[in-house]
């Protein structure tokens, strides 16, 4: 996983540091020129126009590291702030030695420290205004237009606000901010979408009955309002990459293009359930383990959704246990069984539960540092089967380089195999003797599992790659990267893909089979879900959506049921839990009209 970049910033003050006032008149007209810039140059090769008066406020200086910061006493608390107020919860350190030309933050004047926040980079409109027009909305009380939240007086409050800002701004909410500026909506529109209040579950019986969505979205019915929101995501969205250049040319890649078949239809939207990532290029946060339940993280904590009451569980709470690895983990990856849930944290930690669904939060918890680098994030967890005895071991994948294997029954470590670079995901041939990996480089690994020396080094893609699945039919392999394709390889004959399929908007994040090998799903970073019928890929559905992927997943087959298939979006406004049945003729509800676009 790319150290660069990842998770949250919080700018908001903690418990021990003093209220703060990041905003300073502006000095010079010299100061206000350079300024500017420095912070319009954020995000790409986008640029936005500073939304507050030029000779009234520069919000945090020529960039965060040249300000000096003063409580409301006028106590010179710069030191505080730099140490502690913004670093301390900053998951997202960039480190100026290696320079990433195509990521989202203007890194060429990021060059007097190597500890430098993403904030530093963004204009004032990208790193104020969606979440605090997001709270303002909440609370309408304080202000309740969007005029005033750009008035000085409305700026004043910041310092009483607490704001996340996620790195790839793709909250639906932001979105629409994004069009009513470009004149897509009307001001009624975005009002009327911003405050949409839903019901705990959205069936597909409800959207047959209601004028909205399947995610509770009621789009104009007299414009084409929802169609040029699709066009304008596709246009706008860039996504996230690595290596210069590795997402040009996609459509001269691509060797296989799939025609529209009705594979799964939806059934429910659970707006009940919080799904929430902690880093954005790990999206491995959801786990089906039956038609009916589905385990996902809400940052912090393991929960469980049971869809047939619609009662939420607590799995794994490990801010509420005593350990000598701190209070509480934030998640960034996890993997569930009907027998165990296992979470990785963001630094270094796991924890497991052994479990069954009459018992979640009553049995013991087991826990343990996967590194003693408390640098090094777990990337992706994997339940595999044990090919000595019948408890299942947990392999973690570790930015430090190392793949290890965990025995769920000891709590010990009994594998560690070191990599050339960060590694990803793995993913594990159903016999248990080879091993795919996956990281930060573009070539692929097949590995053994026992001795973990790597059997062969397979080229291809053209940059990072942070997914990977091994079908059940025992020969099925793909890998997902940020060069935003999916490479299908017959492990028979595993030096080229048997076929290379495209992306919408951004990487292949998350790749999973279904039980029986006949269906793979593909997730991207947001928005959209691919499912392939892999007899020969030719046919395939693409679910749309709106918001940040968590992830997705195939329940276990049953004989008795339907096949299921599950989505996590963490968008604040119009996420949950989306499940997906297999489909029997019907139209799937998630599917988009924009078949011309797609690959």
């Amino acid at each position: 996983m790319s150290h660069n970049i990842g998770g949250f910033v919080r700018l908001a003050p903690s418990a021990a540091a003093p209220t703060l006032n990041p905003l300073r008149p502006r000095t010079s007209a010299n100061e206000d020129e350079v300024s500017h810039s420095r912070r319009s140059q954020g995000r790409g090769s986008r640029s936005h126009p500073s939304l507050f008066p030029d000779n009234q406020y520069n919000l945090f200086g020529d960039d965060t590291h040249d300000s000096h910061y003063r409580d409301n006493n006028g106590l010179d608390v710069t030191a505080l702030v730099r140490e502690e107020y913004i670093d301390s919860d900053d998951t997202r350190q960039i480190t100026t030695t290696t320079r990433h030309p195509r990521n989202y933050i203007g890194l060429d004047f990021l060059s007097r420290d190597d500890d430098v926040d993403v904030d530093d980079g963004l204009s004032d409109e990208e790193m104020f205004l969606p979440h605090f027009h997001e709270q303002l909305l909440e609370n309408p009380l304080i202000l309740n237009t969007l005029e005033e939240a750009l008035t000085p007086a409305g700026v004043s409050l910041l310092d009483q606000v607490q704001l996340d800002y996620f790195e790839l701004d793709a909250e639906f909410r932001d979105f629409l901010t994004d069009m009513l500026k470009n004149h897509i909506i009307d001001p009624d529109t975005y009002y009327k979408l911003c405050r949409i209040r839903r019901p705990s579950e959205i069936t597909a019986n409800d959207v047959e009955l209601n004028d909205y969505d399947v995610q509770g979205i009621p789009w104009p019915t007299d414009t084409d309002v929802a169609y040029r929101a699709r066009i304008r995501r596709l246009k706008t969205y860039t996504g996230y990459s690595n290596i210069a250049g590795s997402q040009d040319n996609l459509l001269s890649i691509v060797n296989r293009r799939y025609t529209n078949e009705d594979i799964f239809r939806f059934r429910c939207l659970y707006t009940v359930a919080q799904p929430q990532l902690v880093h954005f290029q790990l999206r491995n946060l959801i786990a089906p383990i039956s038609k009916d339940n589905v385990y996902y993280s809400d940052g912090t904590s393991i929960k469980r959704l049971d869809s047939e009451s619609g009662n939420i569980y607590d799995v794994l709470e490990r801010s509420k246990s005593k350990s000598a690895i701190g209070s509480s983990i934030k998640i960034s990856t996890m993997a569930a069984s009907a027998d165990v849930a296992v979470a990785g944290g963001f630094s270094g930690q796991y924890v497991y539960k052994k479990l069954d669904l009459d018992a979640d939060s009553t049995r013991p918890t087991a826990e343990g540092l996967v590194t003693s680098d408390m640098n090094s994030i777990t990337n992706h967890a994997d339940i595999i089967p044990s090919r000595t005895k019948g408890i299942p071991h947990a392999v973690f994948s570790c930015n430090d380089g190392m793949v290890r294997t965990l025995d769920l029954e000891l709590n010990k470590m009994i594998a560690e195999h070191q990599y050339p670079w960060a590694i990803n995901c793995t993913a594990t041939s159903p016999n248990g003797k080879m091993r795919i990996v996956v990281g930060d480089a573009p070539e692929t690994m097949l590995v053994d599992t026992t001795s973990g020396e790597i059997m062969s080094m397979i080229s291809g893609h053209k940059d990072y790659s942070f997914a990977c699945a091994w079908s059940n039919d025992g020969y099925t392999v793909a890998t997902g990267n940020q060069d935003m394709t999916c490479r299908v390889y017959d492990f028979r004959k595993f030096r080229d893909p048997i076929h290379i399929l495209g992306a919408q908007l951004g990487a292949i994040r998350s790749i999973r089979f279904d039980d029986s090998g006949k269906y793979m799903a593909m997730a991207e970073p947001v928005d959209y879900v691919h499912v392939i019928n892999t007899r020969d890929f030719s046919r395939g559905q693409i679910i749309d959506f709106w918001g940040e992927i968590s992830g997705v997943g195939f329940a276990p087959y049953s004989s008795s049921t339907d096949d299921s298939l599950w989505i996590g979006n963490s968008d604040k406004l119009v996420g949950g839990i989306m499940h997906f049945e297999r489909s029997n003729g019907f139209l799937p509800l998630g599917l988009s009209a924009l078949n011309d676009l797609y690959i």
